[in-house]
């Protein structure tokens, strides 16, 4: 890593993965883990290690990464105070898979499907398939500038109005359903139809032909119009300042009567 100067936003991006790859790694060999150690090594090359027992034995990204979020934002004054070069997790306490699944997975059935599925995609593609995780707030807009493209499959145009917000007003290039695409009054270059064998056929002429992306960014650009942050912002003002308006003449005319 480079010396001082990472957010942590940028480190938790280098921690989830890492997380990734050690749970993977785990649930390939077979073993659950109940210590999640996180290992630090300052500007001053001095080192220091952060640790938390589970209740369970675990072999699942998230709860991995939620104990690893959880040591990595106590560090965060240290770090800030003394600079970061290099960030490491672990998984000890190992047991056999078997005993963690029993313990596990009638919590939430969900989280071994959801690992199963991205261990799947990881076998297929390589690195290029990465599951990031939650990202918290205040990374959104990180996020959405990062990445390569935004894939918005909704069926319904109302259920992905925020994240199309945000990949325009980021410059993101879009990928949208046909319906989003016709409620925004995209073109049809940026819409896909709504099944597996369609979507995974444009990423794939995508990851093939990555200048794909640049004619996607500028249409998405065009669609974009007035939708920054500064013209968003501006018009909810407007649209405040119309609705006090009509309100305070309404109790003008009702107190008035």
């Amino acid at each position: 890593m480079r010396r001082n100067g990472a957010s942590l936003g940028e480190l938790e991006t280098v921690l989830a993965g890492l997380v990734e790859r050690v749970a993977r790694r785990m649930r390939k060999a077979g073993r659950c883990g109940r210590t999640v150690v996180l290992r630090l090594r300052f500007d001053d090359y001095s080192r220091a290690s952060r640790s938390r027992t589970l209740p369970r034995a675990t072999a699942a990204t998230a709860a991995i990464m939620a104990e690893a979020r959880r040591l990595l934002r106590a560090a965060a004054p240290t770090i800030e105070r003394r600079g970061i070069t290099l960030i490491g997790i672990t998984v000890s306490n190992l047991d056999g898979e078997q005993a963690g699944i029993q313990l596990e997975l009638p919590l939430d059935p969900r989280a071994g499907r959801l690992d199963r599925a991205l261990d799947e995609l990881r076998e297929r593609f390589g690195a290029a398939a990465r599951f990031t995780g939650r990202v918290d707030e205040d990374d959104v807009g990180a996020w959405f500038t990062a990445a390569d493209l935004a894939l918005l499959p909704y069926p319904r145009p109302f259920s992905s109005s925020g994240a199309l917000a945000h990949a325009l007003a980021h410059g993101t290039p879009v990928l949208l359903s046909e319906a989003l695409a016709d409620s925004v009054g995209a073109t049809r270059e940026l819409a896909v139809a709504a099944d597996a064998e369609a979507i995974a056929a444009a990423l794939g002429e995508l990851a093939i032909r990555p200048a794909g992306l640049e004619p996607l960014r500028a249409q998405a650009h065009d669609l974009a119009g007035g939708r920054s942050w500064p013209a968003v912002a501006r018009r909810h003002l407007e649209l405040y300042e119309e609705v006090l308006h009509a309100d305070g003449a309404h109790r003008r005319r009702a107190h008035a009567a």
